[in-house]
Parts: structure tokens; C-alpha cells; sequence
């Protein structure tokens, strides 16, 4: 998916390097095809991240991501980085929303312009992942990918629930 005209490999390579994060894979304790889901259960109710929640989120953050712009690469609809961060806030962590807006665009003259990229190797809808369980409501998908672009993959997406918002994605790891 091209995210606008790419200046140059070596760009997109440094960027993914920004945002790798090293960890290990933990030791994943269920695997699940489309229509399993993990179960968070806790006193008050009982929660599920379906595989229709996962894709959902997943699309909507790089929905997100990608803004439209004109052709000096200038955002039309967001102003600053602040205001597109804050647009991520009801399906991902403000924290990871910042991280990936700090690296996708920059700030000139009180307007917002993207830095012309590929966008980041992302979860592949419909590509069997494996879910890992954690405590407090948090959950891993895991799914390993290769493009040619970036090669071979793994992505860790590490997703919590919360009362609010329900299933956000908080966290995610390349390895």
C-alpha cells in the first residue's frame, strides 16, 4: 500500500529501524483461526477480542495514519500533530498513536505535513495469527508476514481493554 510517492528505500528502511522494537516471542498458549476469540473474564462482565475487533482496529489505526494531503505532502484535514494523535484515541493508545505520528509527519509553519513513505509492515487481514493471554485484560496477536519491502516479519500487536473504549491497541513490536 503506498502511503504517497517513496523518495527512497533507505528512508522507509530507517524508519522501520526507529520503530523496532526487539523482544522475544512469548510462549503463545492458544492459537485461533478466524471465528475463535480470547475471553478476558473479570467480576463485572465478560469481554471478547474477536477476530472482527482485531481487523477492525488494525485497519482503522492505519486508516488514521494515512492522511490525505495535497500535493506539497501538507495534511488537509489535521493542523498539527497533537489533533491527529488525538483522533487515534478511541481504538489505540495515545502513546503509541504519538509514537507513529511523530515519525510519519512533521510540523511547518503551523501546518502538518507527512514525510513521503511506505507505510509500516502492519498486520495482514485474513493471515492466521496466534493470540497469547496476559493478565488484567490484555492480550498479544502475533502474526508472522514477509513483503518484499521488508522482508520477513513478525508483528506483536499487544492489545488491552479498558471500560471506556473497550479492545485498544496499546502496543507494537517488530521482531
Amino acid at each position: 500500500m503506498d502511503f504517497l510517492n517513496m523518495k527512497s528505500i533507505a528512508i522507509c528502511v530507517a524508519l522501520v529501524h526507529t520503530i523496532s522494537l526487539p523482544v522475544s516471542i512469548p510462549h503463545v498458549n492458544q492459537f485461533t483461526s478466524f471465528s475463535d476469540t480470547f475471553t478476558y473474564e473479570d467480576d463485572s462482565k465478560q469481554q471478547e477480542l474477536t477476530h472482527e475487533t482485531i481487523n477492525s482496529i488494525s485497519q482503522k489505526f492505519m486508516d488514521t495514519l494515512v492522511q490525505k494531503t495535497d500535493e506539497q505532502y501538507r495534511v488537509t484535514n489535521f493542523q498539527s500533530k497533537e489533533e491527529l494523535v488525538q483522533e487515534f484515541r478511541d481504538f489505540a493508545s495515545l502513546s503509541l498513536a504519538k509514537e507513529y505520528v511523530d515519525l510519519y509527519y512533521k510540523e511547518r509553519n503551523n501546518q502538518l505535513y507527512i514525510i513521503p513513505t511506505e507505510t509500516p509492515p502492519w498486520l495482514v487481514k485474513d493471515h492466521e495469527y496466534e493470540i497469547s493471554e496476559s493478565q488484567d485484560g490484555q492480550a498479544t496477536v502475533t502474526q508472522v508476514n514477509s513483503s518484499e519491502l521488508y522482508g520477513d516479519y513478525i508483528i506483536e500487536m499487544e492489545f488491552r481493554f479498558n471500560e471506556q473504549n473497550g479492545w485498544v491497541l496499546h502496543k507494537v513490536y517488530y521482531n
